[in-house]
């Protein structure tokens, strides 16, 4: 099987063993109205069962280890309710997300590239978020602060790192994906960092960064599961998952995701349309978040959001208040 080279020896014959197993034992429930199409569609293997069964394990052990890790190196703050909590917990989803791309890789050969390429993003994307977090200047706001504090001061803060930086990395995964057009690695520099950074400007309330990922990620992905008519795992489900996870004390301000975790998320959606959708999707996501960005340099986000009923509703949905 070409997906399966970079396995060898006992492995892959166990793996290959029980595949045989699997498809004499779920053949006769295609039939079943809803599990049946579910099979079809999924393609169920021991490899994908190794993987989920790694992800079990990972998001069970990896949350509660972080949060005894960042209250034992002090890495805390005070939340609204003045509570002495975790912050850059969103290390927590790396932590979870980049063993599972890897095993992924191993497993599967034939997409090792694709994976790579999401290590690389959420790795380079956390790690910016957790400078800031660790050392920011919380008094420079906003990429026109960013900017000001430059030009005039002459100060280089870790938000202005954080922006360039994005902008490299998100730039070098345009190369990356798209060699030879140019058109096409701008676009990509564009929706990668102007996501991240627009998700970063939605986390200043519990679980409102979160919320809002695992909504735009369960809605990318249920569209890529119906538009597609071959069996695949985007990688976007890897970060999907410990999401969710995160979202849960998050969500109840025991923790915070910092810019590590939001700058993650956002980066993660960003490549997410890049890879996997066409280029009118990729500009309409590049309008809103530059239009995100316009609106939270003139207005605060989370004035807009409380001032409106519905909007106020719905965030109240994403954690406590």
């Amino acid at each position: 099987m070409d997906d399966d080279r970079g396995v060898s020896g006992a492995l892959a014959r166990l793996l290959d063993r029980g595949d045989l197993w699997l498809s004499r034992n779920l053949s006769d429930l295609t039939n079943a109205p809803v599990f049946g199409k579910l099979i079809t569609h999924s393609r169920i293997s021991a490899r994908g069962l190794l993987i989920a069964f790694a992800a079990l394990i990972l998001v069970c052990a990896i949350p509660p280890l972080t949060d005894w890790l960042l209250r034992k190196c002090k890495c805390v703050a005070p939340n609204f309710r003045g509570e002495v909590i975790p912050k850059a917990y969103g290390i927590a989803i790396l932590a979870c997300a980049a063993p599972l791309l890897l095993l992924d890789a191993f497993m599967y050969r034939s997409g090792a590239s694709d994976r790579l390429v999401w290590i690389a993003c959420i790795s380079v994307f956390a790690a910016l978020g957790l400078l800031d977090d660790l050392i920011g200047d919380k008094q420079t706001k906003g990429l026109r602060g960013h900017l000001t504090a430059f030009l005039k001061d002459r100060r280089i803060t870790t938000g202005l790192i954080k922006a360039v930086g994005g902008l490299l990395a998100a730039f070098a995964i345009g190369v990356a994906l798209h060699r030879t057009e140019p058109l096409q690695i701008l676009l990509v520099t564009g929706v990668v960092s102007l996501c991240a950074n627009a998700m970063n400007l939605l986390d200043l309330r519990p679980g409102r960064a979160c919320g809002v990922f695992c909504a735009l990620a369960l809605l990318l992905l249920f569209t890529l599961w119906r538009q597609s008519s071959e069996f695949f795992v985007p990688g976007l489900l890897y970060i999907f998952v410990p999401a969710l996870v995160a979202w849960t004390h998050d969500a109840d301000a025991h923790v915070m995701l910092g810019d590590t975790g939001s700058n993650l998320l956002g980066a993660s959606i960003g490549l997410a349309v890049c890879l996997y959708f066409g280029p009118a999707v990729q500009v309409a996501a590049l309008l809103l978040a530059m239009a995100l960005h316009i609106l939270a340099e003139r207005r605060s986000i989370t004035q807009i959001v409380e001032e409106s009923r519905i909007l106020g509703a719905i965030d109240r949905l994403t954690g406590v208040r």
